[in-house]
């Protein structure tokens, strides 16, 4: 509960708290994805990228730093050491690369991305949304999170929760 004294939430609070309860979240990126562009991505459950997709942590480039948790959200995709490469370097990879890093999951030709887009929407959308919305709230919740205790109990708390579930 919040009071009229306490100070309002952050923008990025607001953000982070849309991510976690939102409905998968799916990018299509057909262009370049740079800077904000790609940290508006990472948070997104689902990235496919046309031939014609290009990303850049640029950042570093024009003399500022990755912000909105880009930094946490790269790593956690791409690892460490390809975090780093990006982040440090600000140079600009190609979809191929980006596909090869995990940066995204699929690359297509340009008039096929939104078909691919729908299409992964549709499978998602044939499970039960309950066990969807679970599985995606525990993923950016445990993304973080270092007791493994923790996360095997609420796993297992949401198991259970579903259990006998729409899919049985």
């Amino acid at each position: 509960q919040r009071s009229d004294l306490d100070p309002p939430p952050r923008r990025e609070e607001h953000l982070a708290a849309f991510l976690r309860r939102s409905k998968p979240l799916i990018a299509a990126v057909n262009g370049p994805s740079i800077g904000v562009g790609l940290t508006m991505t990472l948070p997104m459950d689902i990235r496919i990228a046309s031939e014609k997709a290009r990303f850049s942590m640029r950042f570093i480039r024009v003399g500022i730093t990755p912000e909105v948790a880009s930094t946490t959200y790269l790593a956690q995709i791409v690892g460490l050491p390809n975090a780093l490469d990006l982040i440090l370097t600000g140079r600009i990879i190609e979809a191929e690369e980006a596909v090869q890093m995990g940066l995204v999951n699929d690359v297509v030709a340009p008039d096929r991305l939104m078909d691919e887009a729908m299409t992964v929407a549709s499978l998602i959308a044939s499970n039960p949304l309950e066990c969807v919305m679970e599985g995606k709230q525990m993923v950016h919740r445990h993304m973080v999170e270092q007791d493994i205790d923790k996360v095997v109990a609420e796993e297992d708390r949401a198991f259970y929760k579903v259990q006998p579930g729409p899919a049985h």
